[in-house]
């Protein structure tokens, strides 16, 4: 039995052309481990009766105290933010669905999904959110976690909710909402 010849390590680069969001670069590398990043698909938004997108998020607790809030990195750099995002065809029923895929796709949290926040409105992007706690058993391992090129980190309630209103104002609203749904 004889050993095949390894094939030469190739080394990232920058790559040449401007990056267009949403743009699929299968040779874009993230800077973690030198994996080639995954592109999310491109999903059709979902409108209510009213014409607002759907989205879904959960505010991801370390614990049942609710001291501790998990951020994620936005995927643009610009800060801080909760994971979240917008409601699969097949889930309109029952955003909760939506709610705990995001919380995984985004932050690598596995959990137990916890009580409804409540719908947050945001006009100026044309869009409404429903918003769940989640408590967190477990951080899926970066080699696993579908959005790793995402930085995650937990924060203070008071100091999560002041990255978030300097960062994505809207976002600090799910935090003001926690005393309100308890």
């Amino acid at each position: 039995m004889t050993a095949k010849p390894r094939e030469p390590i190739s080394h990232w680069a920058p790559p040449q052309e401007r990056r267009i969001s949403g743009e699929n670069l299968p040779n874009v590398v993230s800077i973690r481990e030198g994996r080639p990043e995954r592109q999310k698909p491109k999903q059709e938004a979902i409108n209510d009766q009213d014409g607002f997108r759907m989205r879904a998020a959960c505010v991801c607790f370390r614990s049942r105290k609710e001291e501790e809030v998990l951020l994620v990195s936005s995927l643009g750099g610009s800060g801080w933010i909760i994971p979240g995002g917008k409601v699969d065809p097949k889930e309109v029923d029952n955003p909760a669905v939506s709610a705990v895929r995001e919380a995984r796709e985004e932050a690598g949290v596995i959990g137990q999904l916890g009580r409804f926040l409540g719908v947050f409105e945001n006009a100026e992007r044309g869009h409404r959110t429903r918003v769940f706690v989640m408590y967190v058993e477990r951080l899926e391992p970066e080699c696993e976690w579908e959005e790793s090129v995402r930085r995650r980190k937990w924060f203070p309630i008071r100091e999560a909710r002041e990255l978030l209103r300097a960062n994505k104002p809207n976002h600090a609203k799910y935090l003001e909402g926690l005393s309100r749904s308890a």
